[in-house]
Formats: C-alpha cells, structure tokens, sequence
C-alpha cells in the first residue's frame, strides 16, 4: 500500500510540475495579452506573507531562462541578450490579485528602456489568472 501511495504523490507532483508555463504557453500563448495590466497595484516586496505565497510560483516561472523570452516575442521582437529579472511583487487588493513583474532591459536603448511581464494571479484560489506584457518607454 505504501508503494501506491508513495507512487500516487509522486505522480501528483509530476503533472503539478510546469503547470503554470504549461498554462501559459497553451494555445500559443492565448492568455498572454499585449499592454498593461488595467487594475490598481501596490508594491509589496519584503511582505513576509506575500514572499511565501509566491516563493513556488517565482521558482517555476524562473526555471527555464527562455520561457518569458517567449512570453514577451508574442508581441515583440527583443535584441539580444535581453534576459529577464524579478522586479517586484505587488498586490491589488481590490480585485484579489497578486502580480509578479519581471522586466528586460534593453541593451542598446534608444526609445524603449525595455520590455515588461506581469504574472497575475488570483489570490483566492492561487492560480495563474492573466498575463499581460508591455514596451517601457525611456522616461
């Protein structure tokens, strides 16, 4: 019984793997959208709660270098290299969101200082909600 058991979790864990990337990339990145996210945000970084929440989701979306590459050349084309950090965790506590904005900057700026992501997700239920991905002006 241990065995299936133990087999059952692992087997758990496996298709839980990627499942936000998989999400993401489904439908040739149907649930990224271009331009910036339409609701209200304040930056929460160094939240101890906020931090643990999105502790997971960071190492998933963080594990493969090229995949936000992909995210953002739905909608644009980036020079390289172009390779994109983790800029802050912020919340709208209005609509329930949690958000995780990564940015790239451009190498060679000229109008554009880069390219942003934002992974929104629902608070409530803890998945990924909406993708949304922009241009960041020189300002």
């Amino acid at each position: 019984m241990e065995r299936w058991t133990a087999l059952a979790v692992l087997l758990g864990l496996a298709c839980s793997a990627g499942s936000i990337r998989t999400r993401v990339s489904a439908r040739e990145f149907a649930l990224v959208q271009e331009g910036r996210y339409p609701g209200s945000v304040r930056i929460k970084n160094g939240d101890p709660e906020l931090e643990r929440l999105v502790k997971d989701w960071r190492a998933e979306l963080e594990a493969e270098p090229g995949f936000m590459r992909q995210v953002a050349e739905k909608y644009f084309a980036l020079p390289e290299p172009s390779p994109f950090h983790f800029m802050y965790v912020g919340e709208d506590s209005v609509q329930g969101r949690v958000l995780l904005r990564y940015f790239a900057y451009d190498p060679h700026p000229v109008i554009m200082a880069g390219w942003q992501i934002l992974f929104v997700f629902d608070r409530q239920s803890r998945r990924l909600a909406e993708v949304f991905t922009s241009e960041v002006p020189l300002e």
